[in-house]
């Protein structure tokens, strides 16, 4: 503004103020205009604190986190509006300057004066210019994420005026020295200011003024913390007063120390009879039940002190075999498991990826994954213990139950009472185990507890029986409430054991006051941290499973040093141990005890941090929590994607289907814009994978809804081509061909649209066709790394050479896909290419590699590629003379496959009947009436050469009005022509 001529004249160097009461003063400290509690005013504080300007977008969505993008960017062109006419009424409307995407305000202000005499160590001007806290007179409310930000900012700016303070005292006589500090306490009681007047008071005759500040910091040191000060200000105010100083150790943040034996006691107490049944032999299943805090972890493992754990979290709930990794992760170096069960594994656990031999493809399939994680359970123990059952997903459950059906091991299952679902409660119904519910301690074990604690046998019986009373026998809360005493001071530990000043009075210790819950008592070790140490102890324990501690700072907000530091200061407290909650229940309190705003801000930074490292399933919730609900559908997005790909299609299908359910229970404030598109995206991803299934009818029934919809191209183009495959698996050839047309003329560069109509040339009878396209775009693929679109167009164009019998190019193309998916753990393209590969061996005379092959991608994961598979099979088996084999895979292909298999089916099943002698001709009159179900002239022609050859003249005459003059591959041609002339009709109609 000094720029600025005209209002250099009016107004000389006026300045916005935002200490204590929001104002404009001029340089004489008058004041030109005062500001109401309000929405703009709000904003001149975000934008003054923000001395570089900041982007439009950063500052909507602090402002409005919870409404869209496009919403919130037009309420802040609105508010902006309101900010210039309220500098306008000064004379200051050009202070604002708002561009496209950054917003400035250009105006002097007290905040930067502060900053400025900091950066000059100015301490005298510094403590000056704050005669109150930052925005003291703005209340945000309405607003909590910009509340959130007010508060922190005003905290931090008030630590460093503190020390302003402090130090410019430093620089004065002590009589000045006290009186200035006496100056800046009136201001509010603050330790960092108190310790040194009562040491500067006596100098300038102030004691009693010095002593009333610290008697109102001491009540509000109780009121707002139940503490005190810490133990160097009690001795100068026992000494300012000529009392009796009595030496007391004390811990950082004006706690007392705690007996280490608090944390984690030496000594399993009052459990007795249900450790010996936890650690008995003979019991092959039992479940401990109990709450929260009853002690079921430290009964199991004092109780099955060989066994290895699975641990249920919260937070891996949505992540399939979350628990098994976990535990497979922790047990890499001394894993025995076979080679191709630790590739198996190394899709989900990297570390255990070893190089793979060429030709032993590791699988990758859920039934296999299964497998691999059973052969986990099988090694090295024959115990397991799962804690916290009721938190373990359905992946896991299901190795679980193989567990139990499959092999002898011995299950110890942890459960919190009335915290299950129903998957878990049947499972448990159905099996023979032995249930255990754990009761309260009783007053006389809390007793016993105190007695071992404190390596005394004298603990007052009184004592034992509140803390039972006060923590209902809850193990957690009794352990919870001593470390609260021993920290408020209230009892002391000393050589000889505990005590406190009420063991001599005889009373029931009714006076030691404490919150009555262990949230409670948690949130009061929370306070007495730093507040960076607060930020991690949060971030960790909203996180909810293990997670590097750099990342874990930078979502907290916190560099290397501080967050390190921050670490060790919270284990100290019992918070955490290595890293971790010390117990659920503590990770849940802290939760509780995190305001909803902070929580919000916690967990946009989980996301932000982790995005890189963490896999998108375990984010999915931590966006929604902080507002990011893009984000959120994205994570969703790729978990999802990511399983797909995995082959894990039906768990992407449910998890799609929860965020179909999340966004309908999502609400949305009146005047939000949801872009309505972000459904149609996740519409295509689902239609994808229902095809990958082979549920043709629910994919082509979900892409319709996205095909003529006004969405991306790209994402019109993959539903019409699911529609495509749909409708020509289904033999109506012309509806798929145009399908596939629309697929084209939305993206013609598109995977899936070069993947239908390749594969409506084939239908077609022209398989060449799409040689050329495909090839050139494998050739352009190869130079990039191996990817699923890689995989797709080397499976289509390998089937195309199959069609045309280029067979030696054919299987080099197929065998080098099938490997390639291997090493991506892509179980559907590894049936695509297994499926082409066994027609390519078959058409080059190799059945038995066919076979082989066919059977080994059989044991993988169904996909749409299934029956094709098995078809392929089949007629490997039926070449080889192994008919009856056949017949078993043809049957299944006659009963669930779509047109053109079945079809195919049942013409091979009247073939090998009519070999075997048994009569054929219902089975040929059910063939006959099934073409009607499909357009595709190669299953016509089939049917119409088995009827040809085993049927009724009737039957005969009925399948030749099927045959029309169209080109088939040679042999079937060869085959049909020679049918015709063996039944004396004209050969001919066949080109």
């Amino acid at each position: 503004m000094a720029d600025d001529p005209v209002e250099a004249a009016s107004l000389p160097t006026p300045r916005l103020c935002l200490f204590g009461r929001s104002r404009v003063e001029d340089a004489s400290g008058r004041v030109l205009a005062r500001f109401a509690d309000s929405l703009p005013t709000w904003l001149l504080a975000c934008l003054i604190a923000e001395d570089r300007g900041v982007g439009r977008e950063a500052l909507a969505m602090r402002v409005w986190p919870d409404r869209s993008e496009a919403e919130a960017l037009r309420n802040l062109r609105t508010n902006l509006h309101r900010v210039r006419g309220l500098l306008a009424e000064t004379g200051l409307g050009d202070a604002l300057q708002a561009s496209r995407h950054r917003v400035e305000l250009t105006l002097a202000s007290d905040l930067a004066e502060f900053r400025q005499a900091v950066g000059r160590v100015d301490w005298e001007r510094a403590a000056a210019l704050q005669p109150g806290p930052f925005a003291d007179s703005l209340s945000f409310r309405g607003f909590p994420i910009l509340q959130a930000w007010a508060e922190d900012l005003r905290a931090s700016l008030d630590t460093a005026w503190q020390r302003a303070v402090v130090q410019h005292a430093r620089t004065l006589d002590p009589p000045a020295a006290a009186r200035f500090l006496l100056a800046g306490s009136l201001r509010g009681p603050r330790e960092s200011l108190v310790a040194p007047l009562l040491q500067a008071c006596p100098a300038a005759g102030l004691e009693a003024e010095a002593l009333e500040v610290y008697d109102a910091l001491c009540r509000d040191l109780q009121r707002t913390l139940e503490s005190e000060p810490d133990a160097a200000t009690l001795a100068l105010a026992r000494d300012l007063r000529r009392g009796p100083a009595r030496p007391r150790r004390e811990r950082a943040g004006g706690l007392r120390p705690v007996p280490r034996g608090i944390d984690q006691p030496p000594e399993l107490i009052g459990r007795d009879r249900e450790r010996a049944a936890v650690a008995d032999a003979a019991q092959r299943l039992m479940l401990i039940v109990g709450d929260p805090g009853m002690g079921k972890t430290r009964l199991l493992e004092d109780g099955a002190a060989r066994a290895r754990w699975i641990a249920g979290r919260e937070a891996l709930t949505g992540v399939p075999y979350g628990p098994l990794i976990a535990c497979v992760q922790d047990l890499t170096d001394t894993l025995h498991i076979s080679p191709s069960h630790r590739r198996t594994l190394a899709r989900l656990v990297p570390a255990l990826d070893t190089p793979t031999t060429p030709g032993e493809a590791p699988p990758a399939s859920a039934q296999l994954l299964d497998e691999a994680f059973l052969a986990v359970l099988a090694t090295g123990v024959d115990t397991w213990v799962v804690d916290d059952l009721q938190w373990i997903d359905d992946s896991t459950l299901g190795v679980l139950r193989r567990a139990v059906w499959r092999t002898p091991l011995r299950l110890r299952l942890a459960q919190r009472t009335g915290e299950s679902r129903p998957a878990i409660d049947d499972w448990l119904d159905s099996l023979d185990l032995r249930r255990l519910q754990l009761a309260p301690l009783s007053a006389d074990a809390a007793t016993q507890l105190v007695r071992r604690l404190s390596h005394s046998d004298e603990a007052p019986s009184r004592f034992g029986a509140w803390l039972q009373e006060r923590s209902g026998g809850n193990v957690l809360l009794m352990l919870s409430t001593l470390r609260a005493l021993f920290e408020s001071g209230r009892l002391e530990a000393h050589g000889d054991g505990w005590s406190s000043a009420l063991d001599a009075l005889g009373h029931r210790y009714e006076e030691f006051e404490l919150p009555g819950s262990v949230t409670s008592l948690i949130a009061r070790r929370l306070d007495a941290l730093t507040e960076p140490a607060q930020r991690l102890v949060r971030t960790v324990a909203l996180y909810g499973a293990p997670l590097d501690s750099e990342r874990l700072g930078r979502a907290a907000g916190l560099d290397r040093w501080q967050a390190a530091e921050a670490l060790a200061a919270a284990e100290r407290t019992g918070l955490l141990t290595a890293g971790r909650p010390a117990h659920d229940v503590i990770r849940q309190g802290i939760v509780a005890a995190t305001p909803t705003p902070l929580r919000q801000l916690l967990q946009r930074g989980l996301v932000e941090a982790c995005a890189d490292h963490v896999p998108p399933a375990m984010l999915v919730e931590h966006a929604w929590g902080g507002g990011m609900r893009a984000e959120a559908i994205d994570l969703a997005w790729r978990a999802a994607n990511k399983e797909g790909f995995a082959g894990l299609q039906a768990l992407a299908v449910t998890r799609i289907e929860q965020l179909f359910a999340r966004l309908d229970a999502t609400p949305v404030d009146d005047g939000d814009i949801v872009d309505p598109r972000e459904r149609d995206g996740v519409r295509t991803l689902l239609a994808r994978m229902l095809s990958a299934l082979g549920r043709h009818a629910e994919a082509e029934c979900v892409a319709l809804q996205v095909a003529d919809a006004p969405v991306l191209p790209a994402w019109r183009a993959q539903a019409h081509a699911v529609v495509a495959k749909s409708r020509l698996l289904q033999g109506r050839v012309a509806e798929g061909a145009a399908a596939a047309r629309a697929a084209l003329a939305f993206d013609p560069d598109a995977l899936w649209v070069a993947e239908v109509n390749a594969m409506v040339a084939q239908v077609e009878g022209r398989p060449a066709d799409g040689i050329p396209i495909l090839a050139r775009r494998v050739a352009a693929l190869r130079r990039l790394p191996p990817g699923d679109e890689l995989l797709v167009c080397m499976v289509s164009l390998g089937s195309l050479h199959v069609e045309i019998g280029e067979l030696g190019p054919a299987i080099e193309l197929l065998e080098e896909a099938r490997s390639n998916a291997a090493e991506l753990q892509a179980t559907r393209y590894e049936v695509e290419a297994a499926c082409n590969l066994a027609s390519a061996y078959g058409g080059a005379g190799r059945f038995d590699e066919a076979v082989q092959v066919a059977r080994a991608a059989l044991a993988l994961d169904p996909c749409d590629a299934t029956p094709r598979l098995r078809n392929n099979l089949a007629w490997a088996l039926r070449e080889l003379g192994r008919h009856e084999e056949a017949a078993a895979e043809y049957r299944q292909l006659a009963d669930d496959a779509e047109p053109l298999l079945r079809i195919l089916a049942m013409a091979r099943l009247a073939d090998i009947d009519a070999a075997a002698g048994r009569p054929t001709e219902a089975a040929l009159d059910a063939l006959l009436q099934a073409l009607s179900h499909t357009e595709q002239y190669h299953a016509h022609a089939v049917a119409a050469e088995v009827v040809l050859r085993h049927g009724s003249e009737s039957q005969v005459d009925a399948a030749c009005t099927w045959l029309r003059p169209q080109a088939l591959e040679p042999v079937l041609g060869a085959r049909l022509r020679g049918a015709l002339s063996a039944r004396g009709r004209d050969p001919s109609i066949v080109p």
